[in-house]
Parts: structure tokens; C-alpha cells; sequence
């Protein structure tokens, strides 16, 4: 009985710290979301935002900020006890999720994937993969380098058969971001599922939105594929001190 006990309360310690811990990301991942989209020049973004262009202070934040803190609060929430996650491997893949969200948020709004968001992503899986071999350090440059290519390519393309550019480098650097994390071997998993969503949102859009000739960021597309494989990723892997040991 009292081995039983002891196994009870670590449960219940590991799961209350998740809680508290999923508490704590999703007020700072709100408030950075809310301070990045802010942060954007004024000249990016579309003619309609809906934002002061000043960085409030925090109090103005933390009131103005409620329902995005419940969102990620949720989200966060779900991750964590999702099964066979590591307590370690949670701040990572809140990390990941925080910059495609914010990233997708942005494209929705002002069709914008900004440097400062999806070059820090590139880096961060590129040192992450090199510190844990998650992913072979040459796989993920293999994947930074292909992702990049591959939509850049796609642009040059339709830039040159109609005229205009049919997608951004934004996009190419997410992509590119996307294959650091997962390898290029997924690449093309990511890319597939990425289109079959665009597709079945634009087909969606044609029925139930009235902005039916406006441009359909593929952003967020992109991100829940990428976000789907990288936590599978991450969820199969055993952290070990952040470091391979084997």
C-alpha cells in the first residue's frame, strides 16, 4: 500500500507541475505573440490591422490578451498530458508551437512570415538536432536546404508562367525551418499535407466566406503539417540530458 501511495503522489506531483508549467508558457507565449504581432512595421501589414502601432505596456498586455492566454493555455494543456510525453521534452515543443502559431497568425492577417520569426525557428532546429541527433545534423541541413529550394523553385515557376509570384519566400523559409526540425525525408509528407489542407480550405472558403478572391496563406497550412511531424518526432524520442549518450 504504501509503494502504491508513493506512485500516486509522484503522479500527482508530474501533474500538477505540467499544469502550473502549461500555466506559466501560455501567459508568456500569449504576451510574445501579442508584443511580435505589434512589433511588425507598420508599412507590412495589411491596410485593415486593427492595431496600435506602439508596444503597450505590460498591464495593457496582460488585460487585452485574455482569449489568446486561453488558447494557448488549453493547447498547452493538452500537450502536456497527451501520453508518452516527456515532462523535458515540453518546453520544446511549446517553443515550436509558439513560432507556428505566431507565424500563422501573422499570415492570416497580413500574409506575412517574417524573418525574425522563421530564421530563429531554422537555427534553433538546426542546433537542436545537432545537440540530440532527434534528427541526423545531416538530414536536418539536408532538409533546411531542400525546403528552401523546393518553394523557392515553385515561385520561379509561377512567377515566369503568369507573371507574378504564386507564393512567397516567407513560405520558402518556413519550409525551410520545417525540414531543419524534421529532416528532409519529410519533407514531402509535410509538403502533400500542407497542399491537401490548402486545397480543402480554399474549396471551403469558395462556399462559406465572402473574401473569396482574396489570396489563401499558406502558412498555417504549413505549420500544422510541420507541427503534426515534429511532435511525432519529439514524442517518440527519449530526451537524455539534451544530449545524445548512446
Amino acid at each position: 500500500m504504501e509503494l502504491l501511495a508513493n506512485i500516486y503522489s509522484c503522479v500527482i506531483s508530474d501533474n500538477g507541475v505540467r499544469v502550473e508549467l502549461s500555466v506559466v508558457f501560455a501567459f508568456c507565449a500569449s504576451c510574445a505573440t501579442y508584443v511580435t504581432r505589434r512589433a511588425i512595421p507598420k508599412q507590412f501589414l495589411s491596410p485593415d490591422a486593427a492595431f496600435t502601432f506602439d508596444t503597450p505596456p505590460l498591464p495593457s498586455i496582460c488585460r487585452g490578451n485574455l482569449m489568446m492566454q486561453i488558447g494557448y493555455g488549453i493547447f498547452f494543456l493538452a500537450i502536456s498530458i497527451w501520453p508518452h510525453i516527456s515532462l523535458s521534452i515540453l518546453p520544446i515543443i511549446w517553443l515550436v508551437s509558439w513560432f507556428l502559431i505566431t507565424l500563422s497568425l501573422l499570415d492570416i492577417q497580413h500574409y506575412l512570415l517574417p524573418d525574425i520569426l522563421t530564421l530563429p525557428l531554422l537555427w534553433l532546429g538546426l542546433g537542436f538536432n545537432a545537440c540530440t541527433h532527434a534528427i541526423p545534423i545531416e538530414h536536418a541541413v539536408a532538409g533546411a536546404i531542400t525546403g528552401y529550394t523546393f518553394i523557392w523553385l515553385l515561385g520561379w515557376i509561377t512567377k515566369h508562367l503568369a507573371g507574378k509570384m504564386g507564393i512567397g519566400l516567407g513560405d520558402a523559409k518556413l519550409l525551410a525551418a520545417l525540414g531543419a526540425w524534421a529532416g528532409y525525408e519529410n519533407l514531402a509528407l509535410i509538403s502533400a499535407s500542407a497542399s491537401l489542407g490548402g486545397i480543402i480550405w480554399w474549396v471551403t472558403r469558395q462556399f462559406c466566406s465572402m473574401k473569396k478572391n482574396h489570396p489563401l496563406p499558406f502558412g498555417p497550412c504549413l505549420s500544422i503539417a510541420g507541427w503534426v511531424v515534429i511532435f511525432d518526432i519529439l514524442q517518440s524520442w527519449k530526451l537524455s540530458f539534451f544530449f545524445h549518450l548512446s
